[in-house]
């Protein structure tokens, strides 16, 4: 699956917004899986790292996020449109060694 959100200014500021709101509790700010609701279950995926759990591709990490990966992250399906998740996906890129 292609991103169809190109990577600019705007789409990774839009990303950084959405990832503050519904990714920062659990992923942490900068990606590290510490954020204060880590500690509630499974440990986050480290998205500031060159291993990616679920996949690598943007296609992956736009479905992981969508569907969910486990009942310690749900769907985003009902809260997000798809191209708020490409831009998730297109800020998520900026964290790490996996984006470069």
């Amino acid at each position: 699956m292609k991103n169809p959100v190109a990577s600019s200014p705007e789409s990774i500021a839009a990303g950084r917004r959405l990832y503050g709101r519904w990714c920062t509790n659990c992923h942490g700010p900068s990606g590290k899986g510490d954020g204060p609701g880590a500690s509630s279950g499974a440990q986050p995926a480290d998205l500031s790292d060159a291993m990616w759990d679920y996949g690598s591709s943007d296609g992956d990490i736009f479905l992981a996020v969508r569907e969910g990966t486990s009942t310690d992250m749900g769907s985003y399906k009902d809260r997000l449109s798809d191209t708020d998740i490409w831009n998730v996906v297109v800020f998520v890129r900026t964290l790490g060694a996996a984006g470069k």
